[in-house]
């Protein structure tokens, strides 16, 4: 028996057998793991004493009724907020019963990490973001490649996914991988442009400016590219690229921007459009760097449908993206619908570590699925389909890539 199962089967059961629905739940529950155990425990006598109450005659008709109303109220709310972890081990099927594993003994994790062999590098703030995506990468190089042979000075990448997949992180890969790229081409360091937090040296996505309207938003996009690229005195970023001056000693600059299907407006395509003709309408001067704009957009939920099934705000973002790069294909992309990232890419990406144990990698995902940060749908995904978010990935890429620096080593 699943987890799911098991709450259904105590949802029906309550609804003809309260009393036996509450044994139920109590008998299922592991009393060494679980921090519903003793809720379970109190309901069960708060529903005892009711039927004694009851019985004798000492509760009025309307209290009877309010402390069952209650009583039920709690018991659905508890069985909504189970976990597998809260189950007893014999009682759930095979493969939840191999994610409580790591749950029940995380030093058990820690002491296999630590005794990893390292690696001969340390890894970098590309690992915290390489993980899978590599034929949506691909996808976007064989644009960035076209646009390079071509020598087109302005390029623009929009990325329209769920958040929970992260778009914002796969533009953030996009830069360290486009800044490798150009190393490899030109050699030595190309003076690659990019915005690093001041905590960790990553890229920091800008949040997109949006005014009321589209005579604000342009007006604040223009102020946000003016202090960045630290203009001074009367210049702005129309009489920089009239004149290329004053002279940036860069021979490309990335911005990543960061927006969201809820604030998508009536003028929001005609946003993007200015932004594009801004730059790809100017006259190219020969010192001016290549400029990368990546505007990650999150759109709760799209990669659960196909673009023919999208409906409402979502149908609507994703239909004036696509028109967006059809009227102006020679410097614009549009990739939707980052998914869910298999096993075994996770796997892949220990090996890039290192972690060539394939015991290891089964016990670390093990680990990761069996963390609170995931939700009881996030694990009943991993479950059926053996895929996970990758906002969850990112969070064990951090968590194992920070105990790996703390032990002053790379894997």
């Amino acid at each position: 028996m699943d987890l799911s199962q098991l709450q259904e089967e105590l949802r029906n059961l309550a609804i003809q057998e309260p009393e036996a629905a509450i044994e139920r739940l109590v008998a299922s529950l592991d009393r060494s793991s679980s921090a519903h155990y003793n809720e379970a425990l109190h309901l069960h006598g708060r529903f005892k004493k009711l039927a004694v109450d009851e019985r004798k005659g000492t509760v009025d008709r309307r209290d009877l009724n309010v402390e069952n109303n209650q009583i039920r109220e709690a018991f659905f709310g508890l069985v909504d907020d189970l976990e597998t972890k809260d189950i007893r081990t014999e009682l759930l099927s095979e493969s939840e019963q191999l994610l409580l594993e790591e749950l029940l003994t995380p030093t058990t994790t820690k002491r296999l990490i630590a005794e990893l062999d390292p690696h001969v590098h340390v890894a970098t703030t590309l690992y915290y973001v390489n993980c899978d995506r590599e034929h949506s990468i691909d996808r976007v190089f064989d644009f960035f490649e076209n646009f390079y042979d071509e020598q087109r000075p302005y390029q623009f990448y929009f990325f329209s996914a769920c958040s929970t997949q992260r778009p914002r992180s796969f533009s953030e890969r996009l830069v360290y991988e486009i800044e490798g790229y150009l190393e490899d081409m030109e050699g030595g360091d190309q003076a690659f442009r990019y915005w690093p937090t001041p905590k960790n040296e990553r890229v920091e996505p800008f949040e997109l400016p949006v005014g009321r309207n589209l005579r604000a938003s342009k007006i604040k996009f223009k102020k946000l590219l003016a202090e960045k690229l630290e203009f001074s005195g009367r210049t702005t970023i129309e009489t920089y690229l009239k004149m290329g001056k004053p002279t940036l000693d860069y021979k490309a600059i990335a911005m990543c921007f960061v927006f969201r299907e809820a604030d998508w407006k009536d003028f929001i395509p005609d946003y993007f459009q200015w932004i594009i003709e801004t730059f790809d309408q100017a006259e190219v001067q020969r010192d001016c760097p290549t400029f990368l704009f990546f505007f990650a957009i999150d759109v709760m939920g799209i990669h659960a449908k196909e673009p023919e099934q999208l409906e409402g705000r979502k149908k609507r973002v994703y239909e004036e993206l696509e028109a967006l790069v059809a009227a102006n294909p020679a410097s614009t992309v549009h990739l939707s619908r980052l998914m869910p990232v298999p096993k075994p890419d996770v796997k892949a990406w220990m090996a890039k570590l290192g972690i060539d144990n394939d015991a290891v990698k089964e016990q670390l995902i093990r680990y990761m699925i069996s963390q609170q940060t995931l939700s009881p749908e996030d694990r009943r995904q991993y479950i059926e389909q053996q895929v996970i978010n990758m906002d969850d990935i990112e969070l064990f890429q951090k968590w194992l890539l920070q105990y790996a620096d703390e032990k002053g080593r790379g894997f």
